[in-house]
C-alpha cells in the first residue's frame, strides 16, 4: 500500500454533516457491524434499522433463517418494516401484498401473477453469532473478503448488553483502544504498561496492556485498585473484544464493543460483557465459597457490567465535542496512534 492521506480522499459517498469530519474521514468505513441483537428478532417481528445511510429491515423466518433487506419494496416503494409481516419464510409488503424471501427475491405478488425480475430487492451480507446479528458494509456492495470468527462460549455466561446513540465516527471510538495516554486521565488507571505492542494483521488489530484500575468488589473494596491484564482484539471498526484477567480475584471477563454507523452523523454503540467460570471462589472472598458458582457469577456480572458502563460513558463528552486532527501534535506516551491510523486506511480502499 502506497502513501495515503485520509484528508485527500475524494469522497464519492455522502459527506458527514459534522464539520469536524467533513472532507477528512469518509462517513461509512467498510466492515462488519452489529445491526441488532438476536433477542430483537422474536415473534416474527420485522426490525427496522438505519445502517450506513440506508433503511434496512431484519427478520427471522419460520425456518429460522435471517433476512436483511433494503427496507423499501421495489414494486411501489412501501416501507416493508412499517406494517409488513413475516409470512412463512418471506416478508410480506403491507401495500400490495408482494412477498420477498431472505435473498430479496419476490416469490409472489398480491395478484397471483408471476413476479417481475425487476421487483428483486437488495440483500445484505450478514451472520448471526453469540447473540448479535452482524451486517457487512461495502460502498460498492461487494461480498466480504474477511470474517469474524465465532467464540468458544463453553464456561462463559450469556452476554449482557447496553446501547447508546452517539455523535461520533467509528474510527474515532475504535482509536481509544490504542490511545494509552487517556487511560490514566479519563479512566483513572495507574502504572499502565504495554505487554504486547499493537499489531495489525489485515483487518485484525491486537494489543495487550497491563494496569492498575478501579475494581474492588463490594463496599470493602471501594476505592481499591486491582491489577488487570487486558488483551484487545479488533476486527475492523465495528467489533472489538477485550479479554481481561484479574489475577487477584481469579476472574476472566470479556468486554465487547460494537459500533454501527447509522445516518452519517450518529453511530449506535453497543457494549456487552461475559464472565468465565470461576475456578477458585476463595480468591474473591472467603465468604463466597458458600455461594453457588452460577449465582456468584451473576452477582459479579451485574457488578462488573455497571462498572464497565461507567468506564465507557466517561468517553462520551470527549467524543461528542472533540474534533478530528489529521496530523495531531503527538507526544511520548500517547500510544501508537499513527500506526493505528495506518492500519485504518484499508477500510476506505473501496471508496473512490
Amino acid at each position: 500500500m502506497g502513501e495515503f492521506s485520509l484528508k485527500s480522499i475524494n469522497l464519492g459517498i455522502q459527506y458527514s454533516p459534522m464539520l469536524k469530519y467533513k472532507n477528512v474521514l469518509p462517513v461509512f468505513p467498510e466492515g462488519w457491524y452489529v445491526i441488532c441483537l438476536s433477542s430483537e428478532l422474536v415473534n416474527h417481528q420485522i426490525v427496522s434499522k438505519t445502517f450506513c445511510g440506508e433503511e434496512l429491515i431484519v427478520f427471522r423466518t419460520e425456518r429460522d433463517r435471517i433476512g436483511v433487506l433494503d427496507a423499501y419494496c421495489k414494486h411501489m416503494g412501501a416501507h416493508l418494516g412499517k406494517g409488513g409481516v413475516v409470512k412463512g419464510n418471506t416478508v410480506k409488503c403491507p401495500f400490495h401484498g408482494f412477498c420477498f424471501d431472505t435473498d430479496g427475491e419476490c416469490t409472489e405478488t398480491g395478484y397471483g401473477t408471476p413476479p417481475s425480475p425487476r421487483v428483486h430487492t437488495k440483500k445484505y451480507y450478514h451472520k448471526e453469532m453469540h447473540g448479535v446479528v452482524m451486517v457487512y458494509f461495502h460502498p460498492q456492495g461487494l461480498a466480504p473478503e474477511w470474517e469474524i470468527p465465532d467464540l468458544e462460549l463453553n464456561d462463559w455466561t450469556a452476554l449482557v448488553f447496553k446501547e447508546w446513540d452517539l455523535q461520533s465516527h467509528p474510527q474515532e471510538t475504535a482509536e481509544n483502544a490504542v490511545d494509552v495516554g487517556h487511560f490514566a486521565e479519563v479512566h483513572n488507571y495507574e502504572d499502565v504498561e504495554t505487554v504486547e505492542e499493537m499489531k495489525g494483521d489485515g483487518p485484525i488489530l491486537t494489543a495487550t496492556y497491563r494496569a492498575k484500575r478501579p475494581g474492588g468488589l463490594g463496599k470493602s473494596g471501594k476505592g481499591k485498585k486491582v491489577n488487570v491484564t487486558f488483551k484487545i482484539v479488533k476486527y475492523g471498526f465495528g467489533y472489538s473484544v477485550v479479554e481481561a484477567h484479574t489475577k487477584e480475584f481469579g476472574l476472566v471477563t470479556r468486554h465487547f464493543v460494537f459500533t454501527c454507523p447509522t445516518d452519517g452523523e450518529f453511530l449506535r454503540l453497543r457494549i456487552a460483557l461475559s464472565i468465565k467460570k470461576i475456578d477458585n471462589k476463595m480468591k474473591i472472598n472467603p465468604l463466597t465459597a458458600f455461594i453457588p458458582e452460577k449465582m456468584l457469577r451473576n452477582i459479579i456480572l451485574n457488578f462488573a457490567f455497571k462498572s464497565y458502563q461507567h468506564d465507557v460513558s466517561q468517553d462520551f463528552d470527549i467524543w461528542k465535542h472533540k474534533t478530528y486532527l489529521d496530523q495531531p501534535a503527538l507526544s511520548k506516551g500517547d500510544g501508537p496512534i499513527m500506526q493505528y491510523r495506518k492500519w485504518a486506511e484499508q477500510f476506505y480502499e473501496g471508496i473512490s
